[in-house]
C-alpha cells in the first residue's frame, strides 16, 4: 500500500476524485484545510473493482462503516478537549488552541458584515440624495427617517445664498421654525438692524461721504428738494467738495437753477469751515468727492470735513457694491465719526445681502434708503420692516430666475 494526497475544493469533490482514481478500496487517513479547499491523505491497496454496494456513500466503504468512523473521531476529539457529548447543547467554552483555529476563519464573516454595512449606508445615501432632488419620490414611511439639516444650518445657508457674510450672520439671533429659511433669516436680520429716527431733522450740517458712484449727489438732491418743498429755497444750501470730477460743476449749477437754492463749491485749498460760516441757510448738505485713500486729495478732504465738529456724517453705500469694496470704503472713513448709513440703488441690486451685511458688521444705523432716480421721490427713511420686505422680494425674484434658467 502507498499513501497519496488528493486536493479538491470541498470534501465531496475530494471523495469523488479518490474513488475515480484509486477505486473503492481507498482508505482515508487524514484531511486538512488548504487555502483553496481541502486535502485528503489516502492509502491505496491492490486494484479491485467489486460490484458497488447499494448502500455505499460516495462509493467508499459502506455507509455504516463511515458513520462509525465519524462517531469514533468525534469521541476522540471530545475526550481530547474535555467536552461532554452527553451534556445539554450549550455554547461550550473552547480552549485557547481551538479559539485560535476558530478566529482564523472569522475574517470572511467580518468582511461580509462590513459589506452589508456598506450596502446599508449606500442605500441611505441614495435615499437622501433622492430626497433633495425629488422630495415627492420619497415614500412617507421613509421620509421621517432621513436625517436633514438642522433649522439653524438651513437658515445660515439661505442667508449666505443671498449674499450675507458669515461675520454678519454671527451677529444674528436665528429662529428655529424651519418653515421658510429665507424668511426666518431675514426676519432675524430685521430684528438686528438699527435705524435713525427722523434723520437730519435737527442737524444743521450734514456731510455725505462714500465711494465714487455710490449716489451721494443724487441723494443730496432728493433731500434738498424735500427741504425746499417744506420750508422754501432759503431753508437749505449745498456745499460741494467735488471740484475735480468732470461734470460736477454742471450738476451743482443745475441744482441751484432748478431748486433755487445756494450751491457753493469749495476747492481743496479753501476752508470748508469758513464756507459753511458764510451760509445763512439753517441746514447745509455737504457733498464730498468719492476719493480713495490712494488719492493725494483724500487726506486733505478728511481734514476739511474734520473742521466741522458739530456736523452729522452719513456713509453712502450702494447696494450694488461688493462687500469687500464696501468694507474698504467704510474702513477708509475710520478717522471720521460716522452717524449712520444711507443705502442707495436698492432697485438695481440682485439682493440686499452684502449691503445689509455691512450695516450689521459696522453697527451703523440706517438713515435712508433709495430705490430710483426720481427727485424728490424714491427715498425713504430707514425702516427695518421696509428693508425686510425689499430683501425678501429680491430673494424670491433671484430664486425664481435661477429656477427658470435651470429648467
Amino acid at each position: 500500500m502507498s499513501n497519496q494526497r488528493i486536493q479538491a475544493r470541498d470534501m465531496r469533490s475530494a471523495l469523488r476524485q479518490a474513488k475515480e482514481r484509486f477505486g473503492e478500496q481507498v482508505n482515508i487517513l487524514a484531511n486538512r484545510p488548504i487555502p483553496n479547499g481541502i486535502e485528503l491523505l489516502v492509502s491505496v491497496g491492490p486494484a479491485a473493482t467489486p460490484a458497488p454496494s447499494a448502500t455505499a456513500d460516495f462509493g467508499i466503504g459502506s455507509q455504516e462503516r463511515f458513520a462509525q468512523r465519524a462517531r469514533q473521531t468525534g469521541r476522540d476529539l471530545a475526550a481530547q478537549f474535555g467536552i461532554d457529548l452527553d451534556a445539554p447543547a450549550t455554547a461550550p467554552v473552547l480552549p485557547r488552541t481551538l479559539e485560535r483555529r476558530t478566529t482564523v476563519r472569522q475574517p470572511a464573516v467580518a468582511d461580509n458584515a462590513e459589506i452589508n454595512e456598506l450596502r446599508t449606508q449606500l442605500a441611505e445615501l441614495k435615499t437622501m440624495i433622492t430626497a433633495v432632488a425629488q422630495p415627492d419620490a420619497i415614500p412617507a414611511e421613509v421620509a421621517p427617517n432621513i436625517s436633514t439639516r438642522s433649522p439653524r444650518v438651513a437658515t445660515v445657508d439661505a442667508l449666505e445664498g443671498i449674499g450675507f457674510t458669515r461675520q454678519a450672520i454671527s451677529k444674528l439671533t436665528l429662529t428655529q421654525s424651519h418653515k421658510d429659511p429665507v424668511r426666518d433669516g431675514l426676519n432675524a436680520v430685521a430684528k438686528s438692524l438699527t435705524v435713525v429716527k427722523s434723520p437730519g431733522l435737527h442737524d444743521s450740517t450734514q456731510v455725505f461721504v462714500g465711494a465714487a458712484g455710490a449716489g451721494k449727489t443724487t441723494t443730496i438732491a432728493k433731500l434738498a428738494a424735500q427741504k425746499v418743498m417744506q420750508g422754501g429755497a432759503n431753508s437749505v444750501a449745498i456745499i460741494s467738495l467735488d471740484s475735480r470730477r468732470m461734470g460736477a460743476g454742471m450738476i451743482a449749477s443745475s441744482l441751484a437753477r432748478v431748486l433755487g437754492i445756494q450751491v457753493v463749491t469749495v476747492s481743496p485749498d479753501e476752508s470748508l469751515l469758513e464756507a459753511r460760516q458764510k451760509i445763512s441757510a439753517p441746514q447745509v448738505l455737504v457733498d464730498t468727492a468719492g476719493l480713495t485713500p490712494a488719492d493725494p486729495g483724500f487726506r486733505r478732504q478728511q481734514e476739511q470735513v474734520a473742521q466741522l465738529r458739530d456736523a452729522t456724517l452719513w456713509l453712502v453705500s450702494s447696494a450694488t457694491q461688493q462687500i469687500s469694496a464696501a468694507r474698504s470704503v467704510y474702513r477708509a472713513q475710520g478717522k471720521l465719526s460716522l452717524s449712520g448709513m444711507i443705502l442707495t440703488k436698492l432697485d438695481e441690486a440682485c439682493n440686499l445681502g452684502e449691503a445689509l451685511s455691512l450695516t450689521l458688521e459696522s453697527g451703523l444705523p440706517v438713515a435712508w434708503s433709495t430705490d430710483g432716480q426720481r427727485i424728490p421721490d424714491d427715498i425713504q427713511e430707514g425702516k427695518a420692516s421696509s428693508l425686510f420686505h425689499q430683501a425678501l422680494l429680491l430673494a424670491r425674484q433671484s430664486t425664481h430666475a435661477f429656477e427658470s434658467k435651470a429648467v
